[in-house]
């Protein structure tokens, strides 16, 4: 099993027993952006355009039953990661080596790893916060899922949207500047 699927099941397992802290290891943000929150976004992004009908009406019954308990488990496991997260001892955002990147179709300018670890502690509570509120976005998700209830889903799916730009804004993104030469356009354009 892949070190970082086996973290986050780790963390699944150990919250569900009730372990302490002291017992569990958190993923670090990379392998839990990467593994858990943006599939998660995915499907969720998809079941929201899924759950309208022919009329573009909001209609449970076009999710089948599978469906929506997999969303649910999704959320769940998102629910579960971010709050791994957020109360973890030490915030790791990636291994040495790894290269951030962004599957952010506006091709903004990710911050170097050295950046987004000084980004995360100048401050660290906001950082932790904002992981609350992906969790708090996917039990809104997960509640709404077992409910099989459209509106409610759309709803805390755009809600759980809403918090991952919210955090790539503040930690994850270069800030941006109105300097040409800062963002590489002027000499070779």
């Amino acid at each position: 099993m892949h070190k970082s699927l086996f973290a986050l099941a780790l963390v699944a397992a150990l919250t569900a027993c009730n372990a302490t802290d002291e017992d569990i290891q958190a993923p670090t943000v990379h392998e839990a952006m990467t593994e858990v929150i943006i599939p998660a976004s995915e499907d969720f992004q998809g079941a929201a355009l899924d759950i309208y009908d022919e009329d573009g009406e909001l209609n449970s019954s076009e999710l089948t039953n599978d469906r929506w308990v997999a969303l649910a488990k999704v959320a769940s496991d998102v629910e579960q990661a971010s709050a791994a997260i957020a109360e973890a001892d030490v915030i790791e955002v990636a291994d040495e080596g790894v290269v951030l990147g962004s599957n952010d179709q506006t091709a903004r300018q990710v911050a170097t790893l050295e950046d987004v670890r000084s980004f995360i502690a100048s401050d660290e509570e906001g950082f932790r916060q904002e992981w609350r509120t992906f969790a708090a976005a996917a039990q809104a998700v997960s509640v709404a899922a077992e409910a099989r209830e459209a509106a409610g889903f759309e709803e805390a799916a755009l809600a759980f949207n809403e918090a991952c730009t919210t955090c790539h804004d503040r930690f994850w993104y270069a800030p941006e500047t109105s300097d040409p030469a800062a963002q590489g356009v002027g000499a070779n354009d």
